[in-house]
């Protein structure tokens, strides 16, 4: 009985581990897929079982080298954000795989990974990434900056090659020396990386935070309430469980190869049209249709986890930053033709800083002037033709934001410095 039941126990074991190299399962579905592993083998008998098991791992494992050696691993990637990409269990936070350079051409933009019948312009690229020991895109690890920047993919560089991100920018144009702790995440996981970030390096450094209209500010949500019971206790524990153990597959050839073609698949099946095409100084420009309609919104209520965020950092806020959507940028550019978009997102960040009393710039203006200036005088753009992200020209315009604000914070001090004396 005792045989048994241990050979029972060690083929759902590795039935576990087997599933966990699928990174397009949820956790939810591993714990559901062992169960039934689990009646079936009691059905078929505890020797049956570990065959059934080992040989479904050995597969599995097999079938990760395989596609390690033949390349299909990197193949399925684009670019280096995914490539590099993977989750910290002990932070809970993304990161990239640390101390890496990759330097690789980049056919295209975001946009047509989302649409590729979409009949807008292509701008293939070099893209050259760097990131250093904690697994952030710096050239090298903190030394102890007065500034970090923060925020999501916007800048921490995404479709940008090295020297043209922000904090290379900072440095080069300005000789401003700034960390980037940047990776796609939400406000509320800004806040995270900043309070993991001060129990390292302490409090010594203050935070320019950017938030991005199109995907930092989510629709207003309902949290559902957990029930206190055994039951939803023992569910989330194993839950728990699985994303450790997972932790560690994450940068398996597999893993990734399943969970990105998996993602390509479902959006290859999605027949929705998700990029407007517009013709602007005769460019055929691509939107992604999500975040244009986020521009539209006539009001914005979310939970409060935005406002809680900021509040949990703010003592580390030196400013925040509101980077608009592409599609608010460009409808100015021919805006006599449209009717005017609402700012929701912007003015609930505006009131929710003021509450709190931190200081909140809006780029829109700026990076509409700089958008029309490069049309009329460069024929440019201050976002790629073909993503949703910001180019150089963009990218500098935040830039500059930030070393006029350094600027002005250091001239007062030093006022006040002389004054003192």
């Amino acid at each position: 009985m005792l045989k048994r039941t241990s050979f029972i126990l060690i083929s759902i074991f590795l039935t576990f581990v087997t599933l966990s190299f699928y990174g397009f399962l949820k956790e939810e579905v591993i714990l559901f897929f062992c169960l039934i592993f689990s009646i079936i083998f009691v059905y078929i008998g505890h020797k049956n079982a570990l065959l059934l098991s080992g040989t479904l791992l050995f597969s599995t494992v097999l079938l990760n080298i395989l596609i390690g050696a033949s390349g299909l691993g990197n193949k399925i990637y684009y670019r280096p954000h995914e490539i590099l990409m993977i989750r910290d269990y002990d932070t809970g936070l993304g990161r990239y795989i640390s101390n890496s350079y990759l330097k690789i051409n980049v056919p295209h933009g975001d946009l047509k990974t989302i649409d590729k019948k979409g009949n807008f312009e292509a701008e293939p690229r070099v893209e050259e990434f760097k990131t250093d020991s904690a697994g952030f895109r710096n050239e090298s690890s903190y030394n102890s900056e007065k500034y970090l920047i923060v925020g999501d993919s916007f800048i921490q560089g995404v479709g940008n090659t090295q020297e043209d991100i922000l904090t290379y920018q900072l440095k080069q144009k300005y000789n401003i020396n700034t960390y980037n702790l940047s990776f796609p995440m939400d406000i509320p996981g800004y806040a995270r990386y900043i309070k993991y970030f001060k129990k390292i390096h302490g409090n010594n450094f203050r935070v320019f935070l950017f938030v991005f209209e199109g995907n930092d500010f989510p629709d207003e949500t309902v949290a559902k309430k957990e029930e206190d019971t055994i039951k939803s206790k023992i569910i989330i524990n194993l839950k728990e469980l699985v994303r450790y153990v997972r932790n560690y597959f994450t940068r398996l050839n597999l893993y990734r190869y399943s969970y990105s073609l998996f993602t390509v698949i479902f959006a290859a099946n999605d027949t929705s049209e998700p990029v407007i095409i517009e013709n602007i100084h005769d460019h055929k420009i691509g939107f992604l249709k999500v975040y244009a309609d986020v521009t539209r919104r006539k009001n914005y209520n979310p939970n409060q986890d935005i406002k809680e965020a900021l509040n949990s950092v703010r003592d580390s806020l030196e400013i925040i930053y509101f980077v608009p959507d592409k599609y608010r940028v460009y409808h100015e550019i021919d805006k006599e033709k449209k009717e005017p978009l609402p700012n929701a997102q912007w003015d609930y960040l505006n009131g929710v800083c003021r509450k709190l009393n931190i200081k909140c710039i809006n780029l829109t203006e700026d990076l509409i002037k700089e958008s029309k200036r490069l049309l009329r005088e460069e024929n440019k753009f201050t976002w790629w033709k073909d993503d949703t992200h910001w180019n150089k020209y963009g990218i500098a315009v935040g830039a500059r934001a930030v070393a006029e604000a350094i600027r002005q914070k250091e001239e007062i001090a030093n006022k006040f410095s002389s004054a003192s004396k």
